[in-house]
Formats: C-alpha cells, structure tokens, sequence
C-alpha cells in the first residue's frame, strides 16, 4: 500500500532512521559484552543486507525498480553505493572482530539522515 508524500517522510524519520541506529548499536554493544560470536554472526548479516542492496541497485539500474520500501520514488539512488559500502566495511570489520564496527553503520546511517533532511527540506534527489 503506497503511503502519502507526509506519511512516508514520517516513516523516514520516526522507522527508518531510528531503527538503522539501533542495529548500530547492537554492533556496538556485542564486544562489551563479549560477545565476539555474536559480533561475526552480525558481520554475516551486514553481509547478506550489503548483498541486498546490490541486488536492489542492479534492478534500479536496469530500470526495474523505482519504487521505495513505502511506495514513494527512489531518491536515495545515488547514496545507495555508498550505502553498500559502508555495509560490507562493517560487515568486514564485525567479522575480523574489530570492535568499532558500529560506528561504521553509525556513520552509515548519519549520512542517510543527512540525505533525509536534504530530500525533505529541499527536495534534492540524492
């Protein structure tokens, strides 16, 4: 069901962003419990959401897929690579063990807010 122009910016920033800050943070808080296991298991699922979005850029680059998660156009084209990026650095990161994983899908997800307010507020098409 396609949501209104509102409703997904809402959904944006009230869903989205919130929740891709709490999975870096899960990735932040595995090694202060030692949980170095859990850690390489988050590594394999940066992996696989990484693998996701290269799936989805090949479809958009075909012209297959246009349509965002809430119905609306796609305007994160653009960050989407960087966005893949940044995935498989965690995702490479968390597997190695390296404690600072996290802060690369904070890092991720701040420049998705950042993409947000600039989409939201001005329109621009990232």
């Amino acid at each position: 069901m396609p949501y209104a122009d509102v409703e997904r910016q809402t959904l944006f920033f009230v869903a989205c962003i919130p929740i891709r800050y709490a999975i870096a943070s899960v990735f932040l808080l595995a090694p202060l419990y030692r949980a170095y296991v859990t850690l390489r298991v988050l590594g394999a699922y940066a992996f696989f959401t990484a693998a996701n979005f290269v799936y989805y850029a090949v479809l958009t680059a075909r012209g297959q897929y246009c349509t965002g998660g809430f119905g609306g156009k796609v305007w994160w084209t653009r960050l989407r690579y960087l966005h893949i990026l940044l995935w498989t650095a965690a995702g490479l990161a968390a597997v190695l063990g390296r404690t600072w994983a996290g802060w690369i899908l904070v890092t991720d997800t701040t420049i998705g807010l950042s993409g947000g307010i600039a989409r939201y507020s001005t329109g621009a098409r990232l």
